[in-house]
């Protein structure tokens, strides 16, 4: 995850390129949702445990244990590099999009924002 006008700057900066090539855009770090649930719970003054149940459902196995890109190529052939880290926009991102300032408890979450759900006794 990153911050999207970095993303528009790197596809610009491609796009003056005299031949078409691929390129890896990533802030090079690695966070699980787990991570983003905390940080945003965080900055609502909540504890995520007590909103969020993990279905085990829809836990995927397959998949790899660890994503993470490198933006190498990038960086030496556009001059790009990601300047923000994923979690400081995130906090960002969630302070403008949250209760702050108001009682986060009663507040409506926003029209597209997932609603938490009560964690069940024992999670």
């Amino acid at each position: 995850m990153g911050f999207a006008p970095e993303y528009v700057e790197s596809m610009w900066l491609m796009l003056q390129q005299d031949k078409p090539d691929d390129y890896v855009i990533s802030t090079g770090e690695t966070h699980s949702v787990k991570e983003f649930a905390q940080k945003a719970f965080e900055v609502v003054g909540l504890d995520w445990q007590k909103y969020v149940v993990v279905d085990e459902r829809f836990l995927r196995p397959l998949d790899v244990d660890r994503l993470e890109g490198d933006c190498t190529k990038a960086r030496a052939k556009l001059g790009w590099e990601p300047r923000s880290s994923s979690i400081s926009w995130w906090r960002s991102w969630s302070r403008r999009t949250s209760a702050v300032g108001r009682d986060a408890k009663k507040a409506r979450p926003s029209r597209g924002m997932p609603r938490a759900i009560p964690a069940k006794p024992g999670y």
